[in-house]
C-alpha cells in the first residue's frame, strides 16, 4: 500500500547520529533506507488494518554529521481507508556510541503525520528536532514477497541538550 508505505518513509528518517563529536546545534542531510515486513487483515467498508516493521540505517550527505551510520527498528499499525493511513508507530534508533533515541509517529485522518521524540539515552537525552522535510524516493519493485524496500532524502534541524 502506497499509503503506509509513505509511513514507512517517515519513520525511516528518524535514526540516530553517528558516533563522534557533533556540534551541539545544527542542521541534518540524509538518506534513510529501510525494509518493511507487514501482515494485513480486510475490514469490512473497505478498510485494511496493518502491522509493520522497519529496519533500516542512514547515511548523511557528509559522513561523520548528525544522524550518519545509526540504524532502527521501528514497530507500528495503520488502518488505511479510501488512500487514507491512520495509526501509531513507535521507532528505536542506536548509534555507533550505543546511544538510543525513541520517536513516536501518529498518522491522523487529515494525511499529515506528527513526529514526536520519547526519549532518549546519551548524547540524545532531550534532543529536539524541527524543520524536517522529506522527499520520498521511487520504490523499488519487490525482491520477496511480504517484504518493501525504500529510501528517503531528509533535512532539518536539530539541537542537543
Amino acid at each position: 500500500m502506497k499509503i503506509s508505505y509513505t509511513l514507512l518513509i517517515l519513520i525511516a528518517g528518524t535514526s540516530l547520529a553517528s558516533a563522534g563529536e557533533v556540534p551541539k546545534e545544527g542542521t541534518y542531510d540524509y538518506v534513510g533506507l529501510s525494509d518493511r515486513t507487514s501482515s494485513e487483515m480486510k475490514l469490512p467498508g473497505g478498510a485494511v488494518a496493518q502491522t509493520n516493521e522497519f529496519t533500516g540505517m542512514i547515511h548523511a550527505k557528509i559522513p561523520g554529521t548528525m544522524f550518519d551510520n545509526s540504524s532502527f527498528r521501528c514497530i507500528g499499525s495503520t488502518v488505511t481507508k479510501d488512500k487514507v493511513a491512520t495509526g501509531r508507530t513507535i521507532c528505536e534508533a542506536v548509534d555507533a556510541d550505543g546511544d538510543k533515541r525513541y520517536a513516536s509517529f501518529v498518522a491522523g485522518e487529515d494525511g499529515k503525520t506528527v513526529r514526536s521524540q520519547i526519549g532518549g539515552t546519551g548524547k540524545f537525552d532531550g534532543l529536539v528536532t524541527s524543520n524536517m522535510t522529506i522527499e520520498n524516493m521511487p520504490t523499488p519493485p519487490t525482491i520477496q514477497p511480504g517484504t518493501i524496500q525504500g529510501c528517503n532524502h531528509q533535512t532539518g534541524n536539530y539541537k542537543l541538550k
